[in-house]
């Protein structure tokens, strides 16, 4: 830990026939149930990774490779990691290639980074420079303080010769306060601001723009608590409001880059009701909080359907959304988290997680996510057994199309002196219900100081399919 902690791993598929239809030919797959060989290739991931923790700040860096999609010359996908790599991308599931240093000073964070493509193909937006500075809230007298961040970003779309030098920014002053009888109340207001600068659009220079408008959020709130047995139990309903005001400025150009920082929502007014609760032992036994929005007038009801229409909502519930985790028996462990648009009358996430230790030799978990494109459910079961220096892995996927099972995986795994050596095989069937692969993978980790079962070490593996 001196030095921090990192981790790689590099996959070699020495002949991969990939098969599937080619988007680009309308001649579709004649009947087979595979479609056609797409390519055989050599294919190859890396992924490599560093962390490091300098006391008052912390560094990292990745760096990632994965083949083209299974079209020759497409982007890539998540279908090889899903397929080859799938521990690797549930302990890392964004694949990445970057560095960032972060270093805290008095009174303000400073973070720099950069982020780069993980493929020459893929369609995504490259910060090639970025520098972001947190004000930490300052105390000016009382319960008032003021705080700010701001975050300056060279964005580059290389695929569409699209790019801009980026400023997001806000500054705002916050106070909230506990008064006699657990009432309290919370008032945030401020000014935000986006401004574009060197910008080109498919080549095409774009004139420097920026925009800027007020927000606000107040509520008051009242903190009910007690002792149960043993346990302590604490609620804090919330009402409020939450108030953008007009932007002005100039019109921003749509570059597309992607991220939440691009979109600028103003003139927009919502109520706001949630809670936070919390039921505490020698544990966390229930947490949960939950937010909603009500539309003020017409103007937040509107919302654009699946055809591309705008339509009007005939509630006044714009969106809910929410976490839950807790542990109400010790080995059992339970999280959640949703958003419901009530707008369209759809969830756009859903996600649960359940652990539960049976016995000291045996852990059984499911999770399960909502696909929201089909409005059906993702299940993956799954157990592992543990006996002295050995673990057996087993997992299904169940999805509504297809075969019952989709896919089913055992892994054994002994654990050695400095490092684990395991042998793994996995079945799988496509959204068609006809066999899509079997896979034979053997593996060893290499660790420094012993292995874990279950720690993320440097490795190597051998994968065998048909």
């Amino acid at each position: 830990e001196r030095f921090g902690r990192g981790d790689a791993e590099w996959f070699v598929m020495p002949r991969e026939r990939v098969r599937g239809n080619d988007p680009s030919s309308s001649g579709g797959s004649g009947g087979d149930s595979e479609g056609s060989e797409l390519q055989s290739r050599r294919a190859e991931a890396f992924d490599a990774g560093h962390y490091a923790n300098l006391g008052a700040g912390a560094v990292a860096g990745r760096f990632t490779r994965i083949p083209d999609g299974d079209v020759p010359g497409t982007p890539p996908d998540y279908r090889f990691l899903q397929d080859y790599l799938p521990t690797r991308l549930e302990h890392d599931p964004l694949p990445r290639q970057g560095a960032t240093l972060a270093y805290g000073l008095p009174g303000v964070t400073a973070t720099v980074d950069t982020e780069r493509r993980i493929n020459p193909t893929q369609l995504t937006t490259e910060r090639w420079f970025g520098v972001q500075a947190q004000i930490h809230p300052l105390r000016v007298v009382g319960p008032l303080h003021v705080a700010g961040d701001t975050w300056v970003e060279d964005l580059h779309q290389v695929h569409v010769g699209t790019s801009a030098t980026r400023l997001t920014s806000r500054a705002y002053a916050t106070a909230g306060e506990w008064f006699p009888g657990g009432i309290g109340s919370d008032a945030t207001a401020g000014v935000k601001e986006v401004r574009y600068a060197s910008g080109e659009i498919a080549g095409v220079a774009q004139d420097d723009a920026a925009r800027r408008a007020f927000f606000t959020d107040a509520g008051i709130k009242l903190r009910l608590s007690a002792d149960l047995d043993g346990m302590s139990h604490t609620l804090v309903p919330r009402i409020g409001v939450q108030l953008i005001g007009p932007g002005a400025g100039e019109v921003l150009p749509v570059y597309g880059f992607g991220d939440g920082r691009e979109s600028f929502e103003e003139d927009a007014r919502y109520w706001v009701a949630g809670f936070d609760t919390n039921l505490v032992a020698d544990r966390t036994l229930f947490h949960a909080t939950v937010v909603s929005r009500w539309s003020m007038r017409e103007k937040e009801r509107m919302y654009v359907d699946d055809s591309g229409a705008s339509q009007l909502s005939p509630q006044r519930l714009a969106d809910i959304s929410g976490t839950v985790d807790g542990s109400p028996w010790q080995p059992l462990r339970l999280n959640a988290s949703f958003t419901y648009d009530a707008r369209p009358r759809q969830w756009t996430i859903f996600n649960t997680a359940a652990a539960w230790r049976v016995a000291q030799f045996m852990s059984l978990t499911e999770s399960s996510t909502l696909i929201p494109e089909s409005r059906s459910w993702s299940h993956t079961p799954g157990v592992a057994l543990f006996a002295n220096r050995y673990r057996v892995d087993g997992a299904v996927t169940l999805r509504p199309e297809g075969a019952a099972v989709d896919s089913w995986l055992i892994e054994v795994t002994r654990r050695m002196v400095d490092g684990d050596l395991f042998l793994g095989y996995e079945f799988v069937r496509d959204e068609t219900g006809e066999i899509s692969d079997r896979r034979i993978s053997i593996g060893f980790t290499l660790a420094a100081g012993g292995s874990d079962l279950g720690d993320s070490t440097p490795s190597a593996k051998t994968s065998l399919s048909r």
